[in-house]
């Protein structure tokens, strides 16, 4: 089996090792490109199309997904410079292409937080910034004005309040959200009849007299 499958490699053509690099951003891998070859163009392109040879095209959008990845400029030009067919330096549009795409890449931040801490007063953000009893927060300054917390905005709101700062809640909008407080309900008073007739004691103070006056009727029979 093994001289089998000897032979077989042997009538197959080895895997191509480099590409051929065109102005139009375009990289060309005759026959079947090697698995080094085909991850790396496949990281920074997108497969065109395929046949007796593959086509990857290289554009702003496949370079975005590279950096995304953790890649730099430098790091991709070399990298394709290393696969160029017979050492063939790469077409002028693809290299300024790359860097193009590496300047403007990453210039809008999207930082993931549960919700943030704003306020006028740097010095307070900065001392809310450093209090060792919020750390659990996780905060972290993005701004003179503005901290971001890892918390949910009721546990934040409560932390804080326990650190003894009087924070209110802000709406998306940036309007205030006023927040209600729990309302306590009073008890309702239970009058007894002996409690209500003078003849079992004396009457429980507040109850209306008119109340005391029914009650008594009522076990005297009138």
């Amino acid at each position: 089996m093994a001289a089998l499958r000897d032979a077989l490699r042997s009538t197959l053509p080895a895997p191509s090792t480099t590409a051929r690099f065109q102005a139009d951003s375009t990289a060309t891998v005759t026959g079947t490109p090697a698995p080094e070859l085909a991850a790396l163009l496949s990281a920074v392109g997108d497969i065109e199309s395929e046949g007796h040879a593959v086509v990857w095209r290289i554009t702003p959008a496949s370079l975005r997904r590279a950096f995304d990845a953790g890649w730099d400029a430098d790091e991709i030009l070399d990298r394709l410079t290393a696969v160029a067919h017979q050492g063939t330096e790469l077409p002028q549009p693809l290299t300024y292409t790359v860097k193009d795409v590496a300047r403007s890449h990453g210039r809008l931040r999207v930082v993931r937080s549960a919700c943030c801490i704003r306020s006028e007063d740097t010095a307070l953000i900065e001392e809310v910034a450093r209090a060792r009893g919020l750390a659990k927060l996780g905060l972290r300054k993005i701004a003179p004005t503005v901290l971001i917390s890892t918390a949910a905005p009721d546990e934040t709101l409560a932390a804080l309040r326990a650190a003894g700062y009087a924070p209110a809640l802000e709406a998306e909008t940036g309007t205030t959200v006023l927040e209600r407080v729990p309302e306590e309900r009073s008890r309702p008073m239970v009058v007894t009849l002996d409690q209500a007739h003078p003849q079992y004691g004396e009457p429980v103070r507040g109850v209306p007299s008119s109340a005391r006056e029914m009650a008594a009727r009522l076990v005297e029979g009138r």
